[in-house]
């Protein structure tokens, strides 16, 4: 006989997750990521780049970062409340390219912004409690996207000088 063997028979029909979106889709989708997606939607150079293969790694500010520098208070004229360069510029320090998770992020950890600027990860307490980027909280991670990531800032990054970044509308993309 088989002395105690059992045996069971499982059906498994393929999982229907959900279904990941681009970065920009993804963050319109996401409470507290609206104004971020707005303002990606709203400059073309940008949206193209974050609307393709990638996979990026995005630090987006929450709309509450955002609004606190004027974005988005603006009348129906004046939506986004800054420049269309000055915020190119500002995005362009908020994504890198490669996709890199919370687990795998580790003090010290750098990466490099499309315009240049260092984003260098670190921790508050051990082992890994109280995520900064550049000294910024991180207020969420790993919002998966079909081309990437996201993590939600607390405050806006800082573009590194122009000196030491790229110029023009393809200045340092990969």
């Amino acid at each position: 006989g088989l002395r105690g063997l059992q045996v069971a028979m499982v059906e498994v029909t393929p999982a229907s997750g959900p279904i990941l979106r681009q970065v920009p889709d993804a963050c319109a989708g996401e409470p507290g990521l609206q104004l971020f997606a707005q303002v990606v939607s709203s400059i073309p150079s940008i949206a193209e780049i974050l609307n393709g293969p990638g996979p990026f790694t995005v630090f987006a500010p929450s709309d509450i970062a955002l609004s606190k520098l004027g974005i988005g208070t603006g009348g129906e004229d004046d939506l986004l409340g800054l420049p269309q360069d000055h915020l190119e510029a500002l995005l362009r320090c908020h994504f890198s390219c490669g996709q890199v998770l919370f687990e795998a992020m580790y003090s010290g950890r750098s990466l490099r912004a499309l315009d240049g600027t260092a984003l260098v990860v670190s921790f508050d307490r051990w082992p890994r409690g109280g995520l900064r980027i550049n000294g910024i909280p991180v207020e969420q991670t790993d919002l998966q996207c079909s081309n990437g990531v996201v993590h939600t800032l607390a405050q806006p990054l800082r573009p590194a000088p122009a000196s030491g970044r790229g110029r023009g509308a393809s200045g340092g993309q990969r």
